[in-house]
């Protein structure tokens, strides 16, 4: 429910009227004009970073259902985020740069939260 209402969230700020600009200037950078739902593939980055955060939130509640559910979503999240950013070359790259840093990330301070619930 509450990444239903992030992406609604999302939607509405994308269709504001003191956006507009700002928006016209990224497609025109981009060059992607034609495809302008690709730049969804970077703009909902952050939410799968949050996601992410608050997915270790429920390792250290101990709520392990919860833990794996949003692993799951999050595994989802990202492939459906790379695959919209393959239309665009200066999209994808953005795109793969952050799903690495995202991944070192996830690599660095995951199995350490992991290993901690573990050893409870």
């Amino acid at each position: 429910m509450i990444f239903i209402i992030g992406v609604q969230i999302h939607w509405l700020l994308v269709r504001s009227p003191f956006s507009q600009p700002i928006w016209s200037n990224i497609i025109d950078f981009t060059n992607t004009s034609n495809h302008t739902f690709v730049l969804s593939s970077i703009v909902l980055f952050p939410y799968l970073f949050v996601i992410i955060l608050g997915r270790h939130f429920w390792l250290n509640r101990s709520h392990v259902k919860l833990y794996i559910f949003s692993e799951k979503l999050l595994l989802l999240f990202g492939f459906i985020l790379t695959a919209v950013s393959l239309i665009n070359p200066l999209v994808r790259t953005v795109n793969l740069t952050l799903s690495t840093l995202t991944l070192a990330y996830e690599l660095d301070f995951g199995q350490k939260s992991l290993l901690a619930y573990i050893l409870r």
